[in-house]
């Protein structure tokens, strides 16, 4: 599953590999995006498209049942770049209390499994400190 699939870049390579993928983002022309870019890689059959924010349909994304989500969640857009040292805390999806904290908490709650794509620049040591890897 990937919780904020954009374009579908990554969903796209997920269906090349395995039977079933699940594409969730809060943007419908993205998703139509990523749909077409589907069709394109011949694995729209394999990917499950869902419009919706994250945070509010989680918990009825637990029904599909995935074993590992993959994501690129929101890092801030360009401004990300102006943090020395990006914290997924402090600047991560920000504008939900809890932060990358509580995304990652979340994601963790549907699966097993979990891998973000997050900036070079962000902090290790609170990646190493704040049980995001369990």
């Amino acid at each position: 599953m990937d919780p904020f699939c954009g374009a579908g870049g990554n969903v796209i390579q997920l269906a090349k590999k395995y039977t079933q993928v699940i594409a969730v983002d809060i943007d419908a022309k993205k998703l139509e995006f990523a749909k077409k870019n589907a069709e394109i890689y011949g694995v729209s059959d394999k990917i499950i498209f869902i419009q919706g924010n994250f945070f509010e349909i989680a918990e009825t994304l637990k029904k599909y049942k995935p074993q590992v989500i993959v994501s690129s969640p929101p890092w801030g857009g360009p401004s990300y770049k102006k943090h020395e040292v990006y914290s997924l805390q402090k600047h991560m999806c920000n504008e939900y209390e809890g932060g990358g904290k509580k995304l990652y908490d979340q994601l963790r709650s549907i699966a097993p499994n979990v891998a973000l794509h997050i900036p070079k620049t962000t902090d290790r040591k609170e990646v190493n400190e704040s049980n995001f890897y369990r």
